[in-house]
């Protein structure tokens, strides 16, 4: 069943869905209150005269909750209508059939007119909605073209520069070596798998160093390049990580 839809008739609130063989079903308590008749009365009652086929039990949502409410088809709308005392029948009817329902068929959906108030306010909303996004987008600017110049670029960046570029909640550069030791993308010793070296995500450079006493060391630091940024900031989205940014860089 499609989602419930409500419009309105001389100020009286009708709720209507179509269901999956596209066909327009109504509430029948809500067409009973636009012809007049008392609440208090059996729903049930009133529409006891109505074919069986063109009546039913449907889940409708209400503030309360969903619960189970009496509807009817068009077929059986048009039955009560036909068979209803009430002056307001037949111009109720004629604006459901030369209306609405013509409505939903094209659309899926009756779409009212909109007040000149309403039309304002909807405006103003947007115009809000328009400043607060160029707010942000200012602020978040230099975060963008920053990841832009990095992953643009045919350099490799160290693993701290990657945490501060990728802007994840929670993961900076410790964090980070420790998340790709642990989903096995880096050995214990912080050097990449030969199969990420291989998909030209990563590699490694050796740097001199000479001690106090004059001994030289050599050590290996493990450097990403545009790629590798690309596949680790992937790799965090999957495993539920949050970037703070993400909205504005979109998936690339």
């Amino acid at each position: 069943m499609n989602e419930l839809q409500v419009f309105e008739y001389n100020e009286n609130q009708i709720r209507t869905f179509v269901d999956d063989k596209c066909n327009p079903w109504l509430v029948a308590k809500d067409v009973c209150g636009v012809l007049g008749y008392a609440m208090s009365s059996s729903i049930a009652q009133l529409i006891t005269n109505v074919p069986m086929e063109w009546k039913g039990i449907k889940p409708i949502d209400t503030p309360g909750g969903e619960q189970e409410m009496l509807c009817l088809s068009e077929q059986g709308l048009y039955f009560f209508l036909a068979r209803s005392d009430k002056p307001s029948a037949l111009p109720f009817q004629k604006w459901i059939a030369g209306d609405v329902i013509p409505s939903i068929r094209r659309t899926g959906s009756y779409s009212r007119e909109i007040s000149r108030k309403e039309l304002a306010m909807l405006v103003i909303q947007a115009e809000e909605e328009k400043e607060k996004l160029l707010i942000e987008n200012k602020s978040m600017k230099p975060k963008v073209e920053f990841f832009d110049a990095v992953t643009g670029s045919k350099s490799a960046i160290d693993i701290g520069s990657v945490a501060k570029v990728l802007n994840f909640r929670n993961i900076g550069r410790n964090t980070l070596f420790r998340f790709l030791r642990d989903h096995k993308v880096l050995m214990s010793d912080n050097i990449p798998y030969q199969e990420y070296i291989d998909r030209n995500y990563f590699r490694t450079i050796e740097q001199k160093w000479r001690t106090p006493e004059g001994e030289t060391r050599i050590t290996i630091k493990t450097v990403v390049y545009q790629r590798g940024v690309d596949f680790i900031r992937k790799l965090l989205v999957k495993k539920g990580f949050e970037n703070q940014h993400m909205h504005l860089i979109g998936e690339r």
